[in-house]
C-alpha cells in the first residue's frame, strides 16, 4: 500500500477487494507502476535504494496518478536481501482519498 494505513486497514481493504459483493469496485482497475531514477548508497551493512514513483489506475473511464518518492532499506541475508524499510512519500500526501466500505 502507498497510503498511510496500519495492518488492520490493510486487512480491511484486502477483505473488502475479495468479497463477492464489492460491486462498487466492479470492473477491477488496471495499473501501470513507473519506477524512475533509482540510487543506492551504503548505511553500514545496509542498502537504502531511493526512486521515482508514478502509479497510474485506470476505471470507469477515469485516470488516475499517485506520485512520489519511495525509500526501501535493504538488509542482507543469506540468499539475497530483505526489506527492512519501505516508506513511499506522496506528492499528495496531503489530499483527500476515497473513503472505504465495507460489504454487507
Amino acid at each position: 500500500s502507498i497510503i498511510l494505513e496500519d495492518k488492520e486497514l490493510l486487512k480491511l481493504r484486502a477483505t473488502r477487494l475479495a468479497h463477492p459483493n464489492a460491486h462498487a469496485f466492479s470492473p477491477r482497475p488496471s495499473t501501470v507502476h513507473l519506477v524512475a531514477n533509482i540510487s543506492t548508497t551504503l548505511e553500514g551493512e545496509d542498502v537504502i535504494a531511493t526512486s521515482n514513483l508514478i502509479m497510474t489506475v485506470f476505471r470507469n473511464d477515469k485516470e488516475n496518478q499517485l506520485s512520489g518518492r519511495v525509500t526501501h532499506k535493504l538488509r542482507k541475508v543469506l540468499n539475497g536481501f530483505r526489506i527492512q524499510l519501505k516508506r513511499v512519500d506522496l506528492i499528495q500526501a496531503g489530499g483527500a482519498f476515497s473513503a472505504i466500505t465495507v460489504p454487507p
